[in-house]
């Protein structure tokens, strides 16, 4: 059984237009209903998931990796003003373009709430031989 067979059901996936495609394990570990195993992420969902992985990394979080890490969270502690927000996004532009070959064109939109001391950060991107673009949605908030 192929990984085409799991995105069958899944009417947003698409399939590259290169034999390549990208696999990835869903860390939500959600259980696939007719095969009784856990539901790989394939194509663009798994780039999607890479990227929110990356940016939700900080610094020195992984073992034998000590330069991955985005350093957003390191940042919403700053004063909330368009020089923190240009910081947030020149970070998230660089992590990407280092450590993410799969995907190109990156473009990142941040909303600042001051009331809740968070960020709503979309990032777009495109993944290198699909033809539409993904998006992914995260919030950052200080937790101190």
């Amino acid at each position: 059984m192929g990984y085409s067979d799991y995105n069958a059901s899944k009417p947003n996936s698409i399939v590259p237009n290169s034999d390549r495609i990208y696999s990835d394990l869903d860390l939500a570990l959600t259980k696939h209903p007719i095969y009784d195993d856990i539901r790989p992420l394939t194509d663009i969902d798994a780039v999607k998931n890479a990227v929110k992985n990356l940016l939700l990394t900080n610094k020195g979080e992984r073992p034998f990796q000590p330069n991955v890490g985005s350093g957003i969270f390191d940042l919403l502690f700053e004063h909330a003003n368009m020089y923190t927000f240009e910081r947030v996004r020149n970070n998230i532009q660089d992590m990407l373009y280092s450590y993410e070959p799969r995907i190109n064109q990156v473009k990142v939109k941040i909303d600042a709430n001051d009331e809740k001391h968070e960020m709503h950060v979309t990032v777009g991107f495109n993944v290198t031989g699909v033809a539409n673009d993904a998006t992914v949605d995260f919030y950052l908030e200080r937790l101190r």
